[in-house]
């Protein structure tokens, strides 16, 4: 009997770790971010539910008329699990089953048939059984949270599988039918089987912001103005959708307080045309809930947007308040109060991304929170101070240095009012040139920087970081003037170099990608120096940025920066997790920036002049000088076209240097006026007929200084054998040649002098046109033909070429 009692007991194990595991399995399928994931689970859910059945032999050997109340629901549990995650194919025919899943099913079928007798008696006498499983498998709703039932009627036959009921509504829940078959495991709400959410509804921005791509299963809403809920409970919730004037709406309802119905408000809601309704650390990164009971809309971050906090905001719309914690109150963003703080403290920070409060205890005192820079101002002895940095907002903002940076604070100290000090927004600069100043405004990421102002020494101090260094040196660049700074005694960009040359600017190990960005804006200070035309390297065209003050574009700064790179590039070989340094892409000419950096060594202070000597000058040759080759050519042959001399130096053998020429021009063509280029890069052996030509008919003045200005243009090109050129300057000179006749030929190809051609030679040209022999027998038939007939067709083949 003890083997037997612990026999039923390790039954009972098995039954309820099983059972644990269809819930738990449940539970993720619905969380599944993937249709595998989900498919995964489905499959393991399934046998968990068979193994679990397996466990009722103890109430199939059993005498007793019906279940007990957990073993009922168990139960009726497994049934719903078993006909829910067996595939559509596998419900039609067993056959599609695995060998081992099927042997389970069968088993399965077989004991239930057995347990119908006492299935149906614990319908009768068990009911609240049949509750808890219907709850378990709707909405895992447990406890206070569990939904009520009317009394379960089974139908008559032939549905006497079947067993209805309705869920008892209540404030704002609707009331809803249940058909369950108790036998196969199918339950209906509302005529409808278990679902998915519509697409339009997973497409939402709110749905992605709270589910992600997960997968859940729906079933119809059981809330008034609700039309889908999810299956499974996210975050203790019930989570269910509506349609509303056409957009599509969330509301969640809490399983420990199941009268509190909360529902999503988009972001857009408080995001006025003007002005937000709320500060924008109160929108971004937040979720809002209205509840619908109390009227009031809770302001909970992303991270705890299922959780209640004491810390959240409360909107209560009755009153138009935003209380925390009860003790302090939300000042309006478009109160006056609210613009009298902001003028101060803009634009470090923008106004819609402060929170102010006023908290209700008479002895605190108004706060200033600035959440994207983790800053806190309190209004003490009417003025703004921050305990954390142990300073006050200064009512003189005059630093005596970096003038037109308006993104910056000055501060006094709290303990020693001589001492100052200034904040700086840290981020991309937006720089606007106003005459002969300039304003910067700069979008923070999230940081500032802190610089003390010492009187003594003239100049900001800060932390020895390499962020920070070059920081100011970027500040004090961009609000350079030609004017020194009061407190400096040095212009913006004296004061940048001295900084950027300082030996605690200098890496000692490999710089954040913030840095690296701030020391190519640096660099891109100074402006980019290009040839124009870049081909002739005549002139330069420099690209001046019309936002900077020119004092502030000097050419020292990339220089400089470029000696920085190169020694992080060095520092990067020694931190191989750093990866590779970046590369700073030069603009401009090396060349021209070098030069000009030179030449304004004569306006800078000894202290900034060029390490390097500057090159020596190049001796320019003009182009009007006769000292080069090209130039004297010229000179030359124009010279002798006009003269008209006949003492001329030319080609005494034309005929061999004619024949260097694979194809010449004939004499058939004119002499056509052609572009400068072209007479430049001339061609003489493609133009020779038609200058032959051109000089046999000069005659007067006027066709002679055309002449000449041919010949010198053709001469300084050099493309033209010089002797050849005053050969034909000679043919034009002479009478004797204006009577020469001429071949009348367009083109000669492969001239010889004195050549005599060959019946060879004359043949390769004369074969291309020769009469083709015509088709006979032998391309006509098919067959072989007799040798008599071969011959004789070859000797009229031979015949024919020798004639033709």
């Amino acid at each position: 009997m003890e083997l037997i009692k612990e026999a039923q007991e390790l039954m009972l194990l098995v039954r309820n770790i099983t059972n644990n595991w269809i819930r738990l399995l449940r539970r993720e399928i619905s969380n599944a971010i993937n249709l595998e994931t989900a498919q995964t689970r489905s499959r393991e859910s399934l046998h968990a539910a068979l193994l679990c059945r397996k466990t009722f032999v103890l109430e199939a050997a059993s005498s007793d008329p019906g279940f007990e109340h957990a073993a009922l629901a168990c139960f009726l549990e497994c049934a719903f699990t078993i006909k829910d995650n067996l595939s559509l194919s596998e419900k039609g025919d067993m056959n599609t089953m695995p060998t081992a899943l099927r042997r389970l099913y069968v088993s399965d079928l077989k004991l239930l048939h057995s347990l119908e007798p006492q299935i149906r008696w614990s319908l009768q006498n068990v009911q609240m059984a049949v509750n808890a499983a219907v709850n378990s498998v709707w909405t895992d709703s447990v406890g206070p949270s569990a939904r009520r039932f009317s009394r379960w009627t089974v139908l008559p036959a032939p549905q006497d599988s079947w067993c209805t009921a309705r869920s008892l509504g209540g404030e704002g829940i609707l009331e809803q039918r249940i058909d369950f078959n108790f036998l196969e495991g199918t339950l209906y709400i509302d005529g409808q089987l278990l679902g998915r959410l519509p697409e339009e509804f997973a497409r939402q921005d709110f749905f992605q912001k709270f589910f992600g791509d997960r997968i859940f299963l729906t079933r119809p809403s059981c809330l008034e103005s609700m039309s889908y809920m999810f299956v499974s409970l996210v975050e203790g919730h019930e989570v269910h959708f509506g349609f509303r004037n056409g957009y599509r709406f969330m509301r969640v309802r809490p399983q420990s307080s199941m009268n509190i119905v909360l529902e999503f408000l988009p972001a857009s809601i408080f995001l006025g045309n003007d002005a937000p309704d709320l500060p924008l650390p109160l929108i971004n990164d937040h979720v809002h809930w209205l509840d619908l009971h109390t009227g009031v809309i809770e302001v909970r971050p992303q991270a705890t947007m299922w959780r209640a906090k004491d810390s959240d905001w409360r909107i209560f719309l009755a009153t138009g308040k935003g209380l925390r914690r009860g003790r302090s109150e939300l000042v309006d963003p478009r109160s006056p109060l609210f613009g009298q703080i902001a003028q101060v403290i803009e634009p470090f920070e923008k106004r819609t991304k402060m929170v102010v409060y006023q908290p209700l205890n008479l002895r605190s005192n108004l706060t200033v929170d600035l959440p994207a820079l983790e800053l806190r101002f309190e209004v003490r002895h009417d003025r703004l101070q921050s305990h954390h940095l142990r300073a006050y907002i200064d009512i003189d903002q005059d630093a005596g240095t970096m003038y037109g940076l308006k993104s910056s604070l000055v501060l006094r100290d709290s303990v020693h009012p001589e001492r100052r000090s200034i904040l700086v927004a840290m981020g991309p600069a937006c720089i606007q040139r106003q005459q002969d100043h300039v304003n910067v405004l700069i979008d923070h990421t999230g940081y500032y920087a802190r610089f003390f102002i010492n009187q003594l020494l003239g100049r900001l101090e800060c932390a020895p970081e390499p962020r920070l260094l070059i920081f100011k040196a970027l500040c004090h660049a961009i609000t350079s003037s030609v004017h020194p700074d009061p407190l400096t005694a040095r212009t913006g960009t004296e004061e940048a170099l001295a900084c950027l040359e300082a030996a605690n600017a200098q890496p000692w190990a490999p710089l954040d990608s913030e840095s690296y960005r701030m020391l190519f804006e640096i660099a891109d200070l100074t402006p980019a120096r290009i040839y124009y035309p870049e081909k002739l390297k005549s002139l330069q065209k420099v690209l001046w940025d019309d936002n900077l003050m020119p004092a502030s574009q000097a050419g020292n700064f990339r220089p400089l920066v470029e000696d920085i790179l190169q020694q992080c590039a060095a520092l990067h070989k020694f931190h191989l997790e750093s990866g590779a340094a970046p590369v700073y892409k030069r603009q401009g000419n090396i060349h021209l920036h070098s030069r000009a950096l030179f030449r304004a060594q004569e306006f800078l202070p000894a202290q900034h002049y060029p390490s390097e000597a500057p090159p020596g000058d190049i001796h320019y040759v003009p182009r009007d000088s006769v000292n080069t080759a090209s130039c004297r050519n010229a000179h030359q042959a124009a010279a002798h076209a006009w003269r008209c001399s006949l003492d001329i130096r030319v080609n005494s053998d034309l005929a061999a240097r004619l024949q260097e020429w694979p194809l010449i021009q004939g004499y058939l063509h004119t002499f056509e006026a052609q572009l400068l280029s072209s007479l430049i890069n001339f061609e003489a052996a493609s133009n020779w007929g038609s200058l032959f030509r051109l000089c046999q008919q000069v005659k007067g003045t006027d066709e002679k200084a055309k002449l000449m200005f041919l010949f010198g243009t053709l001469a300084f090109g050099g493309q033209i054998d010089i002797t050849l050129l005053n050969s034909l300057i000679a043919i034009a000179i002479m009478d004797e040649s204006k009577d020469l006749d001429l071949p009348q030929c367009s083109e000669f190809v492969q001239f010889r002098r004195n050549h005599i051609p060959t019946v060879d030679f004359l043949a390769q040209y004369i074969r291309p046109c020769k009469i083709p022999y015509p088709e006979d027998e032998r391309a006509l038939l098919a067959v072989r033909l007799h040798s008599k007939q071969l011959r004789r067709l070859e000797r009229a083949q031979r015949d024919h070429e020798e004639v033709s």
